[in-house]
């Protein structure tokens, strides 16, 4: 295999990307069959390569060198040394799949129609349209306008020639024209109409239109004639009208045929195009105002959850300064003595699982989950452990039951309290434990369990982590070290009531970087779900899709 062809899709860490594999070359065969290609590239058609948001965004085809040493398949995704950035380059045409109502008729385009219809939000070089089993293009849109060549090319439409993905269309070659077709702005139109229009000797209407339709037009001119006929053809009706006046009177028919000389070149067209100009700046106009129009209700949305925010602050203002006050009468030594952390520990029972897969497979059909969209939903928050090390959690159950199910599991319980304004507050409650744990049992799972996280402000007492999580800092205080690489953190707070004073809202920018589990409807922990031995390099390698949705955790307002 000398290179393959493929589409950026999902970011991962440190510019990292997930590229689907649209086609490869093998030998001197271009092979675009999505078994083949997964056979090539198990499980799912699809690698990873290092640093490419650097330079191809999502979107973008891509081909790919392989030049890996040694290339092998490890537990579901194909992998390899050398898969990297370096050597990448953009490949193939972006293309759009439209319905004709771009056409002005069968031998022209209008790019003032595709600009409003064809998708486009950033500067495009050489994008094509596809219409009906025709390919028409190359055009250019320099992020205001859609521009062409005066004549725009016409091919077949190959289906062989295509790749799809994502709702991103390309062609792995330029599409190879059979003919071209008018493409001219109004303006230039306008130019030309003029330029034949000067072998008249009189400018009368139906003299311009015997006289065009009996020139031997080819090509792109065919189009520019028929839209020439069809403003001709609108402006008969008023002239007929006017010369039968005309023709009722010498002196009329005199001044008629002078203000019709007079007008033919500084008037009739240039109305066309001015009025066509006017309707252009009329909706674009129009679509500024509905822009600022969603604008300012956006504002408004802000405005009052900010004043809601404000309103919370000041009517929680009285319970803060009494806890403050509390905190600062507690002694710290008799404090420090009171151990609120408990570790439940699941030793190894049973064989090794297969890989990751088998393990999440285990787990769902352990759960004895009777709807297929909990399953699916288990089915990807497991997976976040590999990506994820802070994750919110709906219920302390679930983390149960998933830490039992990896069969080597060490769970550190421990509650938030009200008075954790600091850093160690935390460190000396649960998560030094936690960490000792970790590096006491460097092949067991550690899960760090923080119940009531919203009790005190996280942005307080767990400050110098969600620095070390965005990647601002790289110890954490007290240790010197950061996390070890077998611990998790999970947070499970209370739903926020605004007629209790308890469980603080979440601020849901916090939690950007984080982890989501689902709230499941039934969690049975009396169950025993222990079946097999998870390791921590089968969760590490595996390569399932994950894209936790914060947005979902915060939907219901409860939060």
């Amino acid at each position: 295999m000398d290179n393959y062809r493929g589409l950026v899709e999902e970011p991962r860490q440190n510019n990292a990307a997930r590229v689907k594999v649209l086609s490869f070359k093998k030998g001197q065969d271009h092979i675009k069959d999505e078994q083949l290609i997964i056979d090539e590239f198990q499980p799912h058609g699809f690698v990873f390569v290092r640093n490419i948001l650097d330079r191809f965004p999502v979107g973008t085809l891509v081909s790919v060198p392989v030049t890996f040493n040694e290339p092998h398949h490890s537990n579901d995704n194909y992998t390899g040394d050398g898969y990297s950035a370096m050597g990448c380059r953009v490949t193939g045409y972006r293309f759009f799949y439209l319905t004709n109502q771009v056409m002005l008729n069968s031998s022209s385009i209008s790019l003032a129609r595709l600009k409003t219809v064809v998708a486009l939000e950033k500067p495009l070089k050489d994008f094509f349209v596809a219409i009906d089993q025709q390919v028409y293009g190359p055009f250019h849109y320099d992020g205001e306008n859609v521009n062409a060549h005066a004549e725009v090319e016409v091919a077949e439409l190959d289906p062989e020639l295509a790749v799809s993905s994502l709702g991103y269309h390309y062609f792995l070659k330029r599409p190879v024209a059979v003919r071209k077709i008018d493409a001219m702005t109004p303006e230039q139109l306008t130019i030309w109409f003029k330029q034949k229009l000067k072998m008249l000797a009189s400018p009368s209407l139906d003299e311009a239109e015997t006289f065009l339709q009996e020139m031997d037009f080819t090509g792109a001119d065919i189009g520019r004639l028929n839209r020439s006929m069809t403003a001709i053809a609108h402006l008969k009706l008023g002239h007929n009208e006017l010369l039968q006046l005309a023709r009722t009177s010498t002196t009329l028919e005199v001044q008629y045929q002078q203000a019709i000389e007079k007008a033919w070149d500084e008037f009739t067209l240039p109305a066309l195009q001015e009025a066509e100009t006017i309707r252009l700046a009329i909706a674009k106009e129009q679509q500024t105002l509905d822009d600022l129009t969603e604008s300012v209700v956006s504002a408004h949305a802000q405005q009052q959850l900010l004043q809601e925010d404000i309103a919370h602050l000041v009517s929680e203002r009285e319970r803060l300064i009494r806890d403050l006050r509390v905190n600062s009468l507690v002694n710290p030594t008799l404090a420090s003595h009171l151990a609120t952390s408990e570790l439940l520990r699941y030793v190894p029972e049973g064989e090794a699982y297969a890989d990751y897969t088998a393990f999440i497979q285990h787990f769902c059909k352990a759960l004895a989950l009777t709807d297929s969209n909990e399953s699916q939903s288990v089915f990807l928050a497991a997976g976040q452990l590999k990506d994820y090390r802070l994750l919110l959690a709906p219920q302390v159950e679930f983390v149960l039951q998933l830490a039992q199910a990896t069969g080597r599991a060490s769970v550190v319980l421990q509650h938030a309290e009200a008075d954790w304004i600091k850093f160690d507050r935390f460190y000396n409650n649960g998560l030094k434990f936690a960490i000792d744990t970790a590096l006491d049992e460097p092949e067991n799972f550690t899960f760090l369990v923080i119940q009531q996280s919203n009790l005190s402000a996280i942005e307080c007492y767990a400050g110098p982590l969600l620095d070390l999580i965005a990647g601002i800092r790289r110890q954490l205080p007290g240790t010197g070290q950061p996390l070890p690489d077998n611990l998790w953190l999970f947070f499970v707070p209370l739903p926020h009531d605004p007629d209790i004073p308890f469980g603080l809202p979440l601020i849901k920018s916090t939690y950007r970087n984080w982890g989501v589990f689902p709230r499941l409807a039934t969690v049975n922990l009396s169950v025993n779900i222990q079946g097999g031995v998870l390791s921590l390099e089968q969760m590490r390698n595996h390569s399932m899709p994950v894209s936790p949705d914060l947005n979902a955790f915060f939907e219901h307002g409860m939060y």
